[in-house]
C-alpha cells in the first residue's frame, strides 16, 4: 500500500504540480500582459503572490479548523492554484480541472464529511498543504534558470526567459521524444496521403505555443503571440500495432514452413 501511495505521489508531483504551476502561471501572465497591457512577467509575480497567500491561508485554516467552510475553500483554492486538476492541454485541461474541482468541493462538503467512512481530517488536509508548500519552495530554485537566461549566456537551451519557455525547459522539449509504450517503432514508416498524382507525408502538430512579440518601436507594449506547436511526421504503424503485425507475420511464416515440410 505504501508503494502504491508513493507512486501516486510521484505522479502528482511530476504530472500535476510541476506542469500545473507553469500552466496556471501562464494564464496569469497572459491575463495581465496581453489583457492589461502590463510588462512581461507581471502576471507571474502576481501569481506567485496569490499562490503564497493561498498556501498560508490554507495552512492557517487547516491547522486551527475553526470554520469547516473556510477550510474547505482554502484547500480547494490552493489545489486549483497549484494546477493539479488541470491535466492536459487547451480547453480539455480547463474542462477536466473544473470537473475535478467541483468533485473535490462536493467530497469535502459537510454532507459527505458527516459520514465517518468518507471523512477527511483537518490534520490530513494540513499535512497535504504543508507538503505542497515545501514542494513549491523546493522548486522555486528553478527561478535561477530564468535569471541566468535573462543574462543571455553562450549556452541557453530554450532561452527560458518567461513562464512559457520555462515550461518547455522543464518538459525537456529540446531533447525530442522517445515513445516507451505507444508511438513509432524502429520499423515504422512515414504515413503518406494522396494529393493528385503525388504522395505527401502526413504531418502532425502539437498545441500552439506562446512567445514574446518582437517590438517594432520602443513605445510598443509588451505582448505575447501564439505560434503553431512542434510539427512531426505521422507514421503508418505505432508501437503496439507494429509488434502485432510482426507477430502475425512470424506466425504466417511458421505455418508456411510447416506446410512445406509436410
Amino acid at each position: 500500500m505504501a508503494l502504491i501511495a508513493s507512486v501516486v505521489l510521484v505522479g502528482v508531483v511530476l504530472y500535476g504540480i510541476v506542469p500545473g504551476v507553469v500552466k496556471v502561471g501562464g494564464w496569469f501572465e497572459l491575463l495581465f500582459v496581453n489583457g492589461c497591457n502590463l510588462p512581461f512577467n507581471t502576471g507571474v509575480v502576481i501569481y506567485i503572490a496569490v499562490l503564497a497567500g493561498a498556501l498560508i491561508w490554507a495552512t492557517y485554516e487547516t491547522f486551527h479548523s475553526k470554520n469547516q467552510s473556510r477550510m474547505r475553500y482554502a484547500f480547494v483554492l490552493t489545489v486549483a492554484l497549484l494546477g493539479i486538476p488541470f491535466y492536459g492541454h487547451g480547453t480539455n485541461a480547463i474542462i477536466i480541472g473544473i470537473v475535478i474541482i467541483a468533485g473535490l468541493l462536493i467530497y469535502l462538503s459537510p454532507k459527505i464529511q458527516s459520514k465517518p467512512k468518507f471523512r477527511v481530517s483537518a490534520r490530513a488536509l494540513n499535512t497535504a498543504v504543508i507538503c505542497s508548500m515545501m514542494l513549491v519552495i523546493g522548486y522555486s530554485s528553478y527561478a535561477l534558470i530564468v535569471i541566468r537566461s535573462v543574462a543571455n549566456p553562450p549556452m541557453d537551451q530554450n532561452s527560458p526567459e518567461d513562464i512559457f519557455t520555462l515550461g518547455d525547459y522543464l518538459g525537456r522539449e529540446q531533447y525530442g521524444t522517445r515513445p516507451l509504450f505507444y508511438g513509432p517503432a524502429f520499423s515504422s514508416r512515414v504515413k503518406f496521403a494522396q494529393e493528385g498524382d503525388y504522395l505527401k507525408p502526413v504531418e502532425e502538430s502539437s498545441d500552439k505555443k506562446w512567445i514574446r512579440k518582437e517590438k517594432t518601436s520602443p513605445g510598443e507594449k509588451d505582448s505575447y503571440i501564439s505560434i503553431p506547436g512542434e510539427t512531426s511526421y505521422a507514421y503508418e504503424q505505432n508501437m503496439k500495432r507494429a509488434k502485432y503485425s510482426a507477430l502475425k507475420r512470424n506466425i504466417q511464416a511458421a505455418k508456411k514452413n510447416s506446410d512445406a515440410e509436410e
